[in-house]
Order: structure tokens, then sequence, then C-alpha cells
């Protein structure tokens, strides 16, 4: 069966909710409440809504002359027998008129909220939606009304406001150490501390604690100020290590070793002294890098304070091994492949025709080797699924009770990974669920770091060096890597930090799998670009890196893949319509992974595929195919330098067909070999709004673009003497519309589109549920008071005061990347968040308890080292 992917519920890291909800007889304000940035799993049907009330009862669209209900009402008279759901109960206060009573809430806030109050990620508080879900289970609609009230009262806004501001500004941990300094390009974490070893679990119920990892280093953020002898005695006496944001913001801990990279070999006696002098062990060669040492060491603290001493070593890097934070980046008789689009894409579920990675003719040539061995680096594979269990080999660096770990949540152990395995080579023609890239391809599992919950990894820099040198000495033919440092919102701009470099040790081990996997021939590593519209992270600028850009299914840039020159090919994903169908843990199959998570495994499976026709290619000649047998897309937008690159999909769209003919030898000239479903034999010069797949198709002088309000690729004409009629001129192009091609529908269809050519879009439809299009072209889509972020209408604004309460005023940027400081819509808050969790929280209290807070936090005009004392007022679980 198919299993719909749970989007995350978004935590409020220092509190959300708490129990002891109450009777409250304040009064509002008449003020609308903020809406909450809670995200919710929204993907389940929502229930129908409640039947009528009781006989007799009067309808409120009648009822706007009666007098309305001004208080949220007394527990202990609600009934004893509540509604079970968050739905039943938000349907039925929206049926009562709640979005315009005195605490007005919508149907879908009220959801959200009412998710928030019945879940803690950490324990946090207990389910505190019972006075709600009560509330809303009266049989008057009268008495119904109000019950909004129990999630969001307004009366503690300016309170929830300056604490939550207090708690974005403020040093909440111990001060380190005055006498040490962080490593160039590293700040002391203000709010973050690793502890050795795994500290008590009864931490995770202090107030404002969030676990970030807990393993062999267990790393705390702290919301709220807490002093040593606290900390100490909390994390049951262990060590604190030194921990860091380096310039990105990301979380980096110091665990001891040392790296140096020495530029003049002659200094490796100079080296010996002061290691010597500084008390540790003699320096020791690493066995896989070029004139590059390892100093072992246990004491992260001596390390740093050791650093300057041994930089002055001239010509001489020296890095600390640190743990980092990352996150995973989510015709055969298999029955799901016709919902596999990225295989074969014929214009399946409003997709546009064409744009895949033609793997099904590539197939004719090869469907792999068992002989080709594929990495998956990442977080656990499911090596008993049906769809890959035959294919698997013994699984590396995989905890021995990985199993069970699968069937935690919490964890989610290879949740991830399996998708990623799926994609790159699940296994075909077995009558069972869909196929991979190079179906015979054998796969290699790789536990890459330690899981940090469902969808993060920790792991050292060391680490990651190590498993890289143990796959290509297992043997692996190509590595995937479907993760990387987590990053910035890919809707809207953020200040630019300089990107870290990755390591010297890493460098080396990449250097290791290029020179000495496969007997020298060199181990392909793939890398996922990234999920943020940004630039590429450090690891895919790495020159032996194969680094992997995502395309939607509608054949443009997928908006949240990341950019740069070291871009080499990008390979179908999700962020249009559809999602990518692969499997998942536990034996299932999910329709809506995605990411450059996806697109990576595809080109490793692509790049099976070519070892596969030829298993004595070197890595280099692998890359060189990949580049040279790449499908040119989106011309008119793709920025295509003089050597046919872009930053936003490197050589192209990959295309497996015109790659395993090349490798093969079948031909030595990518045009004389192409795909046969992209061979126009006598039938290649269609004229503007013919439908095409390639620009070969077209007549000279016209390029085939994807033009996802038509829903298809079509030729389109210079600008050379102006655009006609019915198009629009776009970057020295004439982009044509729905009507002047002639592909008005008669009627409308959910996909974002005008099919009827009337100036509306999916109007009269119920798309609730269906992921449609908004903005797929920037300046089209999004009403006059909108701005579109990337592919998403926003309200557009000026001033964080435009906004509201929880959210701010940002530049937002387009599906490329590309920012225009003029253009500004309004994107949800951390401290809008923190704002929205301490409302709820607050609305749980009783009248008292709610002027007791409000007094303390003196209506939010308090100072910040008071309203740290206040915060204890809220009800959080101790």
């Amino acid at each position: 069966m198919i299993r719909k992917r749970p989007l995350l519920v978004v935590g409020i890291a220092s509190f959300q909710l708490a129990c002891g909800a109450h009777e409250s007889g304040l009064d509002p304000v008449a003020t609308q409440p903020a809406k909450d940035a809670a995200v919710v799993d929204v993907q389940e049907d929502v229930q129908e809504s409640m039947d009528a009330k009781e006989a007799g009862q009067t309808d409120v669209a009648q009822e706007e002359d009666t007098p309305k209900k001004q208080d949220r009402g007394d527990p202990e008279q609600f009934p004893s027998s509540c509604l079970d759901t968050c739905q039943q109960a938000c349907a039925s206060l929206h049926d009562c008129g709640g979005d315009s009573s005195v605490y007005p809430l919508d149907e879908l806030e009220c959801v959200e909220r009412c998710a928030m109050a019945m879940s803690s990620p950490y324990d946090l508080w207990d389910d505190v939606s019972g006075h709600f879900r009560c509330c809303a289970s009266q049989d008057a609609c009268f008495d119904v009304a109000t019950c909004g009230g129990w999630l969001a009262h307004p009366a503690p806004g300016s309170s929830c406001e300056k604490l939550c501001d207090c708690l974005g500004q403020y040093m909440t941990v111990p001060s380190w150490p005055a006498d040490v300094q962080p490593p160039q390009g590293y700040r002391f974490a203000s709010n973050a501390m690793a502890m050795e070893g795994s500290v008590p679990h009864a931490i995770s119920a202090y107030p404002g604690v969030e676990i970030i990892g807990r393993g062999r280093v267990t790393t705390l953020r702290f919301s709220f100020p807490i002093q040593e002898h606290r900390l100490r005695a909390l994390a049951g006496g262990a060590r604190s290590l030194p921990t860091f944001y380096d310039g990105a913001g990301r979380l980096a801990v110091a665990m001891g070793d040392i790296f140096i990279e020495l530029g003049d070999m002659s200094q490796v006696g100079v080296l010996r002294a002061r290691a010597k002098s500084a008390h540790f062990s003699p320096p020791e060669a690493v066995s896989f890098g070029r004139n590059l040492f390892r100093i072992a060491s246990a004491d992260p603290w001596k390390s740093l304070r050791a650093l300057p001493h041994l930089r002055s070593i001239p010509k001489a890097r020296v890095e600390l091994d640190m743990l980092r934070y990352y996150k995973t980046h989510h015709i055969p008789n298999d029955p799901l492949f016709l919902d596999q689009w990225h295989l074969r894409n014929t214009g399946q579920h409003e997709s546009i025709s064409g744009v895949d990675g033609r793997v099904t003719e590539a197939w004719d040539t090869t469907m792999g080797t068992p002989e080709v061995v594929i990495a998956i680096n990442d977080d656990g594979v499911d090596v008993t699924h049906p769809d890959l269990a035959a294919s698997c080999l013994e699984p590396l660096n995989f905890p021995s009770d990985w199993q069970e770990q699968m069937t935690d949540p919490l964890s989610g152990f290879g949740a991830h990974g399996t998708s990623v395995a799926g994609v790159a080579a699940s296994i075909a023609d077995n009558g069972q669920g869909g196929a991979g890239v190079c179906p015979r391809c054998r796969i290699m599992p790789h536990l890459v770091g330690e899981k940090v919950g469902p969808t993060g990894l920790s792991m050292t820099d060391q680490g990651i060096a190590n498993g890289f040198v143990q796959m290509v000495d297992e043997g692996a033919w190509v590595i995937n890597n479907s993760w990387g440092p987590g990053g910035g919102d890919p809707n809207f701009a953020a200040v630019s930090f300089p990107i870290p470099a990755a390591s010297s040790v890493v460098k080396a081990a990449f250097t290791y799998a290029e020179t000495h996997g496969r007997n020298g021939k060199g181990t392909v590593v793939v890398f996922a670009a990234g999920n943020e519209n940004e630039m590429v992270s450090a690891y895919g600028k790495e020159p032996t890196m194969v680094t992997v850009a995502a395309v939607d299914d509608q054949g443009l840039k997928a908006y949240y893949s990341n950019r740069g020159p070291q871009v080499l090919v990008a390979a179908p994903s999700n962020g249009g319509i559809r999602g990518i169908v692969t499997t998942s843990a536990g034996s299932q199959y999910t329709d809506s992974f995605g990411g450059t998570s996806s697109a990576s495994p595809f080109v490793a499976g692509v790049a099976g595929l070519i070892l596969s026709a030829n298993p004595d290619l070197t890595a280099a000649q692998v890359r060189d195919i990949l580049a040279q047998s790449a499908t040119k897309v989106d011309p008119v937008w793709g920025d295509y330098d003089e050597n046919g690159h872009s930053p936003y999909y490197g050589y192209g769209l990959v295309n497996a067909a015109v790659a395993v003919r090349l490798a093969s030898g079948s031909c030595t000239d990518p045009a004389d070999c192409p795909a046969p479903s992209d061979d126009c034999g006598t039938n290649c010069s269609k004229a503007a709004c013919d439908a095409c797949r390639t620009t070969a198709d077209c007549e000279q002088g016209l390029v085939c673009q994807a033009l996802p309000p038509l829903g298809r690729s079509v030729c389109v004409a210079g600008e050379a003497a102006g655009c006609p009629a019915g198009t629009s001129a776009h970057r020295g192009y004439c982009i044509p519309t729905r009507s002047s091609c002639g592909l008005c529908a008669a009627s409308e269809t959910c996909n974002g589109r005008d099919d009827d050519c009337n100036g509306q879009v999916d109007e009269n439809l119920d798309c609730t549920g269906v992921r449609v299009l908004q903005c797929p072209l920037a300046d089209e889509g999004c009403s006059a008071s909108e701005a579109c972020a990337a592919t998403v209408c926003v309200p557009s604004c000026q001033t964080d005061a435009d906004c509201g309460e929880d959210a701010n005023c940002r530049i937002v940027k387009d599906r490329y990347g590309k920012a225009n400081s003029l253009v500004k819509g309004c994107a949800k808050s951390l401290v809008g968040t923190c704002k929205s969790g301490c409302d709820i929280l607050a609305s749980t209290m009783t009248d008292d308890q709610i002027e007791d807070f409000v007094s303390c936090m003196k209506d939010g005009k308090t100072s910040c080292m008071a309203a740290f004392g206040c915060a204890s007022k809220l009800p959080i679980k101790m």
C-alpha cells in the first residue's frame, strides 16, 4: 500500500502547551488572534461537518440580531461525553459561527491550534485540548460559538510577545571559559550546549529544554536561562563539550581529535615537537590523506586551547574534529510503475509529458548488473523490504536494534534512506511496488551517522571520512548522499553567510574514493545539491562530486533546489504537482518523496546503468558522460553559459538513454544517439505553440520550453521583431498563453491553471488536499495584494506591521533563488511561532492565572530578566 508521508508538526522549542485549562470570564479584546505557525498533518481527510444541532436549534445565519455570548463557558457545565477529534470539534465551532464570535477562530486555524494542544514532541505537556473539545460538544450554538477562547485568548498577547522577544535575545547557557577562543569562523553557542554521553531522560521534561541529539553526545538547546549548578545536576555530571555555531548558524561540537594538513612536509618535526610540548600523543599519518596527520585527544577543551600553538606552524591547516548536525535532503509489471512519472512521463496526474530521465529507454540497453554496487549513505535502509531485500548487501554501521528503531516514530530509522534506496535501485519485474533507476544493481546500506529524531543526523568530520573509506574498501561503485547541513527558507531571502569549507579529513576521504575506489578507477560520489534555494553546500562544491539539482514534474527548477557552478546535472523530483513514488520503511510505499534527496539517487542509479554498460570507465569518465548526455531544459530562464552550463540544471536534465549509449560505445556524439522518444525524424520543424520534447523538435530559432500554465512543453519564438498579440516578452522570447495556443478546455481541473481561459483559476472546484500550482511563473498566478515566494502566493507587505503578530515582512525569492529588494511578502517568524505557543498555553489558564501572568509581565513592559521569572507562571509541565 502507499503510505502518505505525514507533515511534521513544528513544535515550539521553548514551550507550547501545558495541562490545566479552566474557566475564564475575562472580556476578550476586539482583535483577531494571531495565526498559529504550527504545521499540522492535513493529509488525512477532514471529517464531514457535524449534522445540525438538536431539533429546534436556530440557524446561525438567522441569529445575527441575537446577543452574542461574552465568555468561554464553565468547564464544570460542559458535557462529560466529548468529541474525540480536533476535526470534529472545529467543525462544530465553525458550524456555530465561531469565526465571527468574540473569540474569532476559523476552522483551519482551529485544527492547527487544537493539534498543538493535543501532543508534545518532548512530553512538555499533556493533552490540553479537552476543555475545547468538551466546550464544542455542547448542544446550543450560543454556547459553542465562543469555545475558540480555549485555544486563542487574546489577553496575554503583549506579554507573550515580550517573553518571546527576550527568549530570542539572551544567552541562556552558562558562560563559556574566558581563556579559550572559538576556532576561526565559529562562535560559542549562546543557547545550546553539548554534553558527553547520554544525559538522564528526565532533562527532557525541564521547561524550555529541547533535545537536539542524543547518543554518545547529547546536545541541548535552552530557551530559558539555566544556571551552571542546575545544568550540572540535570545532566547527571556529564561533561560539557565546546559547542559552536558556524557562520551559517549551524551547530558544531568539538570532539577532541585534531587534524593537521601540512603544506610543507619539512615541518613534520615541528609538528611533533609542538604536539609533545602540549602533552599530546605523537601525530599519526592518516592512511587515506596526503600530508594529513591526526593528533588523538579525548579532551576537546585541551585541543581547543592548543589550536593557536599548532596554527603557527607555517603553511599548516589545523582543524578540530567536529560533530555536526545534518538533515536528510525527503515497462515492468510492477503495479506502481505507472505512477512513477520520473521514469516515464506520459503526462499522468497533471504533470508535463516528457519531463523524465528517459530511463525506460535506457533499459533497452541495460537494467544494471549485480556487480555494480550503489551505496546508500543515509539514515538506514529497510533491508527486509520486499522491493529491496534481494538486492541488499550486509548493512554497514547499523546498530544491533535497528529493526526496533525503525518502528519508533521518534527515531525514524531508515525513514529516509529506504526511500532513497528505492529511487536508485528498487527491484523491477517482481510483480509488486515500483522500480528503481538501476533495478538490477545491488545496494550497500550504510548508516552515515547517529539518528537525531525522524529527519536529523549527527556525525563528526572524522566519522564521515571513515564511512567513505569503509564503503570504498567494501566495494562500492557509486555512493549516494542525500543529506547535508540544514539551511534557510527556499521562499524568502536571508542574510548571506560564508559557507564553511569541507574539513581536511573529509576532503581526503573524497580523494581516496576518487583514487582508490574500484581498484583505482574511482568510486562515483553523488551528492544532493540541497533544498534551500541557495548556493550548494560545501560537499557539493568538491571537484570530484556529482552534485545534483532537482526538476519538478512541470519541467522547471524545483523551487527549493540549490544552485551554483558546481551543479553537474539535474534529475526529476517533487515541487510541482506530483511527488516521487518509491519504497518506504516498514515494507511500505510512498507517493510523496522528494527534494534533492530524491534527485540524487536518481542520478546514482543512472551512474549504475552507465557502469553496467561499461565497467571499465573511470569515475571522471562517468561524470563526463552524465554531463554530455544531459538534456537542456528551460532554455528561457535557465541562464546557460557559453559552455552549455546552467547554475540551476548543470548541463541539463539527466538522460539515461543517451548516457548508456555513450558508455557502451554505440555512439560518440550525443546528437547521434538520442532517446527514441526524442528522435523527431522528419518532423523537426515545429512552429510556435506546437508540443515538443526537446529543442530539436522546433524550427530554427525556436526553443522547446516547459510552460506550467499551459500544462505542456511548446516551441517558443525569439523576440527579435517584437512579440505578437497573445504572447508576452520574457528574456528575449515570446511566451504564449493557453488561449493564444488554442489550449482552452471546456472545464476546470484542480491544478492551479486557468484551463478554460476565463481569467479564473480552479473556480467552482473543491481542491482541498490537492497540490496545485499557485505562481509557477513569478509574474502570474497571485493577486494584486500578494507576492510570489518561489511558487507560493503570500500576502505582500512593506513593513512588519502589514503582516500581523505571527509573521514578519521579508524579501521573497523567486523559483530560481533570485530576490528583488522591492518585492516583499509575509513570512511566519520564529518569534511568532513562540508567540503562538505562549498564546495557546496561556489560553488554557483560569482568569486569575492569566491576570497573574499578564500582571507579572506588566502587559509586556517588564524587563527580560523579570520576564524569565514570569514564565514560571505558565503551566509548563515540570
